[in-house]
C-alpha cells in the first residue's frame, strides 16, 4: 500500500539528484495550490506538459492542464495501490540547519505530502525513515531503500517495513530484532538441526553463519551453549511433558526395544511406545533413548528398561516387548519378567543373511564389479553409454556395504540382474583393469537368488512402511513365505547352490514360525482383527483356544459381583445423530402384593443370571458371524464404528491391538541417525544425543 513516506523517500531521491536545490515540484507553492486533481499527489510535474509517475517512474504526457491522460494511467497500471488522497495540510521548511528539525518536518502527521526544502544529513533522514516506516508500515521496500541508501542499508530498511525491526525513532538508535522474531527463529533453527541431526556446532560455522547474515542480517545466532542450555532443554522438557499426558491416558503400551550402534562405536537402546487412545487411534511415542557397553550386564539394562516404564507412567500397562536380536535387551526383558515378541523383521533379517552365505562366492564378484563401475569414470560413463544405445533407462548400479541389512544386498543383486546386458556389453569394451566376469551359471545364481528373496523384501517393505504394522499380520505373513519358499524348492531349475539357500530358509521358517498360531498374543490379536479371525490360522485347535482366551478376557470384571444394587438390563440406544451407545437399566424387586411380582421374579432370576462371562460370549459370537473386512481397510477404523456394539470385546482390543510387528519405526528413526555421533557430532554427550533423537522421533517443536 502506497504511503506517506513513499513521498518521503521520493523526495530525498529527487534532492540527492539536485544537491540542496528544492525539487521541481515544490518550486512554486502558488502552482500547487491551484493543483485540485487528487492524480497530482502521485505523479510529479516535470514541466513542458510531462509528468512522471511516482510509483513506476514512467514519464507521461499531459496537454492544457487535463489530468485525463495521467489519470486514466493511475486506473489501469495501478489498480492494486491504494493512491493518496488529497491532503489536508502541507509544510514548507526552510533552510535552517538544525537536524531535528528537519527530520520532525519530514513526516506531517496523518498527512500525504511532505515538503522539504533542503536535503537533511543522514542522521536525521534515518530517524525520519524509521519513524515513517514503523507508523505506516510501507510495502514498497526495494524502491523505497533505492531512493533512501544513503539513509539506511537495504537489509535494514526491509526489516524496518516489514516489522522485524524494533527501532527507535531517533538519529543514531541502534537497530535489533524484536524478541519475538528472535524466539521464532532460535526455535525453527532447533527444529533444523533435530529434524535432520545437525551438530550443534553448526552456529560456529563461518560459512552458516555468513549465510544467516545475508538471509536475516538482524538475527543474532545463539551460542552453542545458549542453544542446548536454553533451547534444547527447554524444548525437550516441554515435549517430554506433553507427550506423557498423552501415554498416561493409555490403558495398554507395547514396548519396542531396538538397539542401534553409531559409528563412534558407542551402543544405545531405543524404547518406543505403541498404544491406543482413546478414539482408537493407534499411537507410537519414543520414550527414551540410552546409552549402554559392553560392561553392562543384562540386570544394569533391566534397571534402565524399569525406570524408563517407571517415569512415563506405564507400570502395570506393558503387555509385551518387541526385542530385536541384542542378547542384552532380550534377557533384560526376560529377568523384568514381561512378556516379550520377536521382531518380525530382524527375524527375516537374520534369516536372509544366513541364507546369502551359501552364495557368498558369486556376491564377491558381483561387489566387484559394482564397485569397477562405480569408481572408475570411464566404466562408468561406458555403463551409461551403452545403456542409452539399447534405449534403456539410465540406471546406476547399487552396491551394499559389509554387515549392512541384507535389503541392501537384495537391491545390489536385483539392480544388477536389471541391467545385464548393458553391463556384460560395458565390460566387454573395456580394456584396462577389467574386474572378473560372471559365468551364465553364476548370473543365472543372481536372478533365482533375487525371486527366492523378493517376497521377504516386499514383506519388510510394507513393515517397513507402515506406521503402524499391527501383530495381528504376523501368522499370515510367515505362512504365506513358507509356502513361496516351499514352491521355489521344488523348482527343478533352480541352481544347486540357490536350492541350499532355499533349504535353509525353510529350516529356519519350521523352527521359528512354527510356534506362531499357538502364541497366545498373536493368536488373540489375529483373532480380534476383523479382516482375519478364522481364516487367519490352519490348525483348528490354535482357533478354538483363540476364542476361549479372547472370550475368558472380555468376562473378566474389575472386581464387581452380582448383587441386587447392579443387576441391569443392558439397552441399546441409538441417539438423534446416528451414534449407537450401550446403557444400563437397573432391575428392582416390586412389592410382594404386586400383581406383576411374580414375573417380575422370573426376570430378576434370568437377568442376574446373565453373567459377564455369558455377556461376553454373546458379544464373541456376534462378532465371529460379521462378515470380513477386505485386507487393504483399517482394522481399527473398524472397530471404530463397533465400540459401542462389543464393550466388553473393546478392552481385550486395547490390549492386543497394540502390539506391533516389528520395530520397524524405531528402526527406521536410527537407520537415519546412526551417524549422529560421527565426525563433528562426536562431541555430544549421551544427554544431547537423548534429547535431539527424541525431539526428531515426536517432533513437537512450535
Amino acid at each position: 500500500m502506497l504511503s506517506v513516506d513513499w513521498l518521503l523517500f521520493v523526495d530525498f531521491a529527487v534532492m540527492g539528484k539536485q544537491g540542496n536545490k528544492p525539487s521541481k515540484q515544490f518550486a512554486s507553492t502558488g502552482n500547487m495550490s491551484r493543483r485540485r486533481s487528487s492524480v497530482w499527489l502521485n505523479c510529479t510535474d516535470m514541466g513542458n506538459g510531462r509528468a512522471q509517475c511516482n510509483i513506476c517512474w514512467k514519464e507521461l504526457a499531459y496537454r492544457n492542464g487535463s489530468t485525463y491522460n495521467l489519470k486514466r494511467h493511475m486506473q489501469s497500471k495501478h489498480t492494486s495501490v491504494e493512491l493518496l488522497g488529497p491532503a489536508p495540510k502541507r509544510l514548507v521548511v526552510g533552510d535552517g540547519d538544525d537536524e531535528a528539525a528537519a527530520a520532525s518536518a519530514s513526516v506531517v502527521a496523518g498527512s500525504s505530502g511532505v515538503r522539504v526544502g533542503k536535503k537533511p544529513t543522514a542522521a536525521a533522514a534515518a530517524a525520519a525513515l524509521k519513524r515513517a516506516a514503523i507508523k505506516y508500515r510501507s510495502s514498497s521496500v526495494s524502491r523505497a531503500a533505492a531512493a533512501a541508501r544513503a539513509a539506511l542499508s537495504e537489509a535494514e530498511l526491509g526489516a524496518v517495513l516489514n516489522g522485524e525491526l524494533d527501532v527507535l525513532g531517533q538519529s543514531g538508535a541502534t537497530a535489533t530484532m524484536g524478541a519475538t522474531k528472535q524466539k521464532i527463529l532460535d526455535e525453527a533453527l532447533l527444529e533444523m538441526i533435530a529434524t535432520d541431526f545437525h551438530p550443534l556446532s553448526i552456529v560456529d560455522d563461518r560459512g552458516f553463519r555468513r549465510f544467516v547474515g545475508k538471509l536475516q542480517p538482524l538475527y543474532k545466532l545463539p551460542t552453542r551453549q545458549a542453544l542446548y542450555d536454553n533451547l534444547l532443554t527447554t524444548q525437550y522438557a516441554r515435549a517430554v511433558t506433553e507427550r506423557r499426558n498423552e501415554v498416561l491416558q493409555a490403558t495398554a503400551v507395547c514396548v519396542s526395544a531396538e538397539g542401534w550402534l553409531s559409528q563412534a562405536s558407542e551402543r544405545y537402546v531405543a524404547l518406543t511406545a505403541h498404544y491406543l487412545s482413546a478414539q482408537l487411534e493407534p499411537k507410537s511415542c519414543l520414550l527414551d533413548c540410552f546409552m549402554y557397553t559392553d560392561h553392562h550386564t543384562a540386570d544394569a539394562v533391566k534397571d534402565e528398561l524399569i525406570r524408563v516404564v517407571d517415569e512415563w507412567g506405564c507400570q502395570g500397562k506393558v503387555v509385551a516387548f518387541i526385542t530385536d536380536s541384542s542378547p542384552h535387551v532380550s534377557a533384560a526383558v526376560q529377568l523384568a519378567g514381561w512378556r516379550s515378541l520377536p521382531c518380525f523383521a530382524n527375524m527375516l533379517n537374520v534369516m536372509a543373511q544366513e541364507a546369502l552365505k551359501e552364495i557368498a562366492d558369486v556376491r564377491t564378484k558381483v561387489r566387484a564389479a559394482v564397485d569397477h563401475f562405480r569408481c572408475n569414470a570411464i566404466a562408468g560413463e561406458m555403463l551409461r553409454s551403452v545403456q542409452q544405445q539399447m534405449s534403456l533407462p539410465e540406471r546406476e548400479l547399487l552396491l551394499d556395504t559389509p554387515g549392512s541389512r541384507w535389503t541392501q544386498t537384495y537391491r545390489m543383486l536385483q539392480r544388477l540382474a536389471e541391467l545385464r546386458e548393458a553391463v556384460v556389453s560395458a565390460l566387454a569394451l573395456l580394456v584396462d583393469n577389467v574386474p572378473e566376469l560372471l559365468s551364465t551359471p553364476e548370473w543365472d545364481v543372481v536372478v533365482f537368488a533375487c525371486e527366492l528373496l523378493r517376497p521377504m523384501y516386499e514383506v519388510t517393505c510394507e513393515l517397513a512402511a507402515e506406521r503402524y504394522a499391527p501383530a495381528s499380520k504376523i501368522i499370515l505373513m510367515a505362512r504365506g513365505l513358507t509356502r513361496l519358499c516351499r514352491d521355489q524348492f521344488e523348482s527343478p531349475a533352480l541352481p544347486v547352490v540357490v536350492r541350499k539357500m532355499a533349504n535353509v530358509m525353510l529350516a529356519s521358517m519350521t523352527a521359528w514360525f512354527g510356534s506362531f498360531e499357538t502364541n497366545n498374543l498373536l493368536a488373540e490379536a489375529t483373532m480380534l482383527d476383523p479382516r482375519f479371525k478364522r481364516s487367519g490360522f490352519e490348525d483348528a485347535t490354535a482357533i478354538e483356544q483363540a476364542v476361549l482366551n479372547v472370550t475368558a478376557a472380555a468376562s473378566r470384571t474389575n472386581g464387581t459381583s452380582t448383587t441386587e444394587e447392579n443387576i441391569a438390563y443392558n439397552v441399546t440406544v441409538t441417539e438423534p445423530d446416528g451414534t449407537v451407545s450401550t446403557q444400563q437399566m437397573p432391575v428392582t424387586l416390586p412389592p410382594s402384593s404386586s400383581i406383576w411380582s411374580d414375573y417380575d421374579q422370573r426376570v430378576y432370576i434370568i437377568v442376574a443370571a446373565q453373567n459377564p462371562a455369558a455377556e461376553a460370549q454373546t458379544q464373541m459370537r456376534q462378532f465371529l458371524e460379521e462378515p470380513l473386512v477386505p485386507r487393504q481397510e483399517s482394522c481399527m477404523e473398524w472397530w471404530q464404528s463397533r465400540a459401542a456394539i462389543y464393550p466388553r470385546l473393546l478392552e481385550v482390543v486395547r490390549e492386543r491391538m497394540c502390539l506391533v510387528a516389528s520395530s520397524a519405526p524405531c528402526d527406521r528413526l536410527y537407520s537415519k541417525s546412526g551417524s549422529v555421533l560421527m565426525d563433528r557430532r562426536s562431541r555430544l554427550d549421551q544427554s544431547e544425543v537423548r534429547q535431539l533423537v527424541f525431539l526428531n522421533a515426536n517432533m513437537i517443536i512450535s
